[in-house]
């Protein structure tokens, strides 16, 4: 425990990165993602999924039970504190650190949540980044496709791939990329019920 917490606050020293330990029910739905994120996540040759889905579909929540199938330590990445002040060659400091923070791990997981939202220098409907933006963005794609350590499983999620550049998603990047999460159809919507029902103790009584 020690090791652990004197390892977590190495971590949370670097701006932008954060120790995640949670207690998550499994979640209801999600068999086939389940089935390929459980046979990767600790596999040293896995790269790791992005998830696309509507708002309120648990991609945050099955993230974070994932990372309970997994003896890993969690590591998420909160782009937009990485930014800094707009000072020349702050955010480009701020993500060389991150990412030397995390190799440095080596076998982890490391979530970044709405990933579209807080990619460096993005502008909202118009996809033109700023030269410090390019710079960061780039050592973050370099880090998924050639400087990942053996065992660092990256799960990301994302609202709307059309904010998303097309470089984010190429395939060599992911293991599945990106892996869509629709709606809850009506068989996945009366286990979420079954399962809020038991939770918090509701008699369903004979109501529909």
């Amino acid at each position: 425990k020690v090791v652990s917490g004197f390892r977590a606050a190495k971590i949370e020293d670097v701006a932008g990165l954060r120790v995640g330990t949670y207690e998550v029910p499994e979640p209801r739905g999600y068999d086939q993602v389940k089935l390929f994120a459980k046979a990767g996540v600790d596999s040293d040759d896995a790269k790791g999924i992005l998830l696309l889905g509507p708002p309120g579909t648990g991609k945050t929540m099955f993230a974070k039970w994932l990372s309970t199938q997994s003896d890993k330590i969690l590591i998420e990445m909160e782009m937009a504190r990485m930014q800094g002040e707009g000072l020349y060659g702050q955010a480009e400091n701020a993500w060389s650190k991150a990412i030397d923070t995390i190799k440095a791990m080596g076998k982890c997981i490391l979530f970044v949540d709405e990933i579209e939202k807080s990619l460096p220098g993005q502008t909202r409907g118009v996809g033109v980044q700023d030269q410090t933006g390019q710079r960061s963005a780039s050592q973050f794609l370099k880090f998924l496709s050639d400087d990942r350590p053996a065992g660092c499983y990256v799960i990301a999620t994302c609202n709307n791939i059309s904010n998303l550049p097309p470089e984010w998603v190429r395939a060599e990047r992911w293991d599945c990329a990106p892996f869509f999460i629709d709606l809850p159809t009506a068989d996945e919507r009366e286990q979420i019920l079954d399962f809020y029902l038991k939770q918090y103790g509701v008699q369903a009584g004979a109501f529909d």
